[in-house]
C-alpha cells in the first residue's frame, strides 16, 4: 500500500519528560488489516495493539479480527477520546489486557477502570509514571513500585516498554506480579536512554516544502 508513512512528532522538556507534538497519521487514516493481515493475527500467540484515535478505523479492522492467542491493547492517557470509558467498555471483552498511562491524580478515572474491572475477566494495568501503578483483574488488586533511575534522559516510549517487559513474561508465565516486576524493570532502562529502544541518534532534517 502506497502513502505517507506515519509520525508521531515528540519533544522533550529539560527533566526529560516527553511532549507529545503532533501526530500525522499518513496511510493509517485509511488503512485496514487485509486478509493476510487477519490471518497472521489468527494463528499469532499474542496480539498487541495501541490505540490512536486518528486511526481508530484501522485499531477497529485489529480488534475485530479474531486470535486465540493472548490480546492486548494500550490505550495511554485516553486523550483525545470524547468518551474513553465507552471505549473501554466497547473492547474489553475482545482483550485480555488493557494497559493505561495515567498520572497518580486521575482519581476519577482509576476509579472507572476499576470498576469496569470487577465487571471483566480483563487484566487492566494502570502505569503512573514514578510513582509505580496498579493492576486490577475482577476482584484482585495489586501495586507495583517504579523501578529508581538515577536520571531520566527521556520518557518517550517508556511505557510502550513497560508493556513489552510484562507482556514478554506474561504471555508464558501467566504471573502478574511478578511479570509488573519484569515491565517496571524494562521501562527504568527505557528512561535512561534517548528514545524508546537503544539506537544512535541521527540528526533530522525537515523535508523542503514540509509543514
Amino acid at each position: 500500500m502506497r502513502g505517507a508513512t506515519p509520525i508521531q512528532y515528540i519533544d522533550r522538556q529539560q527533566s526529560g519528560e516527553k511532549i507529545f507534538v503532533r501526530y500525522e497519521a499518513g496511510l493509517l487514516a485509511h488503512h485496514r488489516l487485509d486478509s493476510a493481515g487477519r490471518s497472521a493475527i489468527a494463528k499469532s500467540d499474542l496480539m498487541m495493539t495501541t490505540f490512536y484515535n486518528d486511526v481508530s478505523g484501522f485499531i477497529e479492522s485489529i480488534m475485530t479480527s479474531p486470535s486465540q492467542g493472548l490480546r492486548a491493547c494500550d490505550f495511554g492517557a485516553l486523550v483525545g477520546i470524547d468518551d474513553p470509558l465507552s471505549l473501554i467498555h466497547r473492547y474489553v471483552n475482545q482483550l485480555n489486557v488493557a494497559f493505561f498511562g495515567l498520572t497518580i491524580d486521575d482519581h476519577e478515572r482509576i476509579q472507572a477502570i476499576e470498576n469496569i474491572a470487577t465487571q471483566s475477566q480483563c487484566l487492566f494495568i494502570i502505569t503512573l509514571a514514578e510513582c509505580g501503578g496498579m493492576a486490577f483483574k475482577g476482584k484482585q488488586r495489586f501495586h507495583f513500585d517504579a523501578v529508581q533511575v538515577d536520571e531520566v534522559v527521556d520518557s518517550t516510549g517508556a511505557g510502550d516498554t513497560f508493556a513489552a517487559g510484562f507482556l514478554s513474561d506474561y504471555v508464558y508465565s501467566g504471573a502478574i506480579e511478578s511479570s509488573l516486576d519484569s515491565g517496571a524493570r524494562a521501562a527504568a532502562s527505557a528512561l535512561a536512554r534517548v528514545g524508546a529502544f537503544a539506537a544512535p541518534s541521527i540528526a533530522w532534517t525537515q523535508p523542503s516544502g514540509h509543514r
